[in-house]
């Protein structure tokens, strides 16, 4: 919603849900209820939102006919369900959950593989991260021979938002996200500023 701080991860679930809704689907969205700013403007999404141990009451209230999560540590909590589960695994959250001391090793990756069973259907990005997890889908009990995975470039719809133009102030760059040990945001950043010096 403009105005909201966002993540990666929510920019991945809005990019394909609004890949989804262009297409012609249903598409509602479910964010951590402690996430949702105070105020009548957002009744809707808090109405919709999560409590991670409760995400069978959110789903009740949303009525879906698929499910899409964000990540695979979402899908530790989900109740047992009827409805498919796409897990879409937009980057590696083990490696994340390592580098931020998030429980040990061996949790985590139990947990993964537990998540992973859940799915009936994984997507990624892109062709390196699918060969990252296809090890982890395998560990999980699914088939090499038919992976139940696909990659699903990270993409933007084409109307994008209207940009308002600051003469007055002179042109900033802002990089977000996270310093991961393998981001090297320097290449990008470097190139946006050629581009804004031409």
């Amino acid at each position: 919603m403009e105005g909201c701080p966002t993540s990666g991860g929510g920019i991945r679930a809005w990019g394909l849900g609004e890949a989804l809704r262009s297409a012609g689907h249903d598409v509602v969205y479910s964010v951590p209820t402690k996430l949702v700013p105070d105020g009548e403007a957002f009744d809707e999404m808090r109405r919709l939102s999560f409590d991670p141990q409760d995400l069978h009451a959110t789903i009740l209230r949303a009525e879906p006919d698929v499910l899409l999560l964000e990540q695979w540590g979402l899908a530790t909590h989900l109740p047992e369900t009827s409805l498919p589960v796409v897990l879409d695994l937009h980057g590696s959250l083990i490696l994340e959950n390592a580098y931020r001391r998030h429980r040990s090793w061996t949790s985590n990756a139990a947990a993964k593989i537990k998540a992973l069973r859940r799915a009936d259907l994984v997507t990624c990005p892109g062709d390196r991260q699918l060969a990252y997890f296809m090890p982890w889908l395998m560990m999980s009990g699914a088939d090499p021979t038919d992976m139940p995975v696909e990659v699903v470039p990270v993409s933007m719809p084409p109307e994008q938002p209207e940009r308002t133009a600051r003469t007055d102030q002179p042109l900033q760059v802002v990089y977000g996200g996270q310093l991961w040990p393998w981001i090297e945001p320097g290449a990008g950043l470097l190139a946006a500023t050629e581009a804004l010096l031409d």
